[in-house]
């Protein structure tokens, strides 16, 4: 992933070690993300 984000990248390697479904890593990466937005919105 070279042309990821610094913090996308980041936030992926927090489920590298974990043998989970990555499409479920990926659901929380952008659960994350959306929260992120709508709090930094004031939502």
């Amino acid at each position: 992933m070279a042309d990821a984000h610094p913090h996308i990248t980041a936030m992926l390697a927090r489920y590298a070690q974990s043998p989970s479904n990555p499409y479920e890593a990926l659901r929380e990466i952008l659960q994350e993300i959306v929260l992120y937005a709508l709090s930094d919105a004031g939502f």
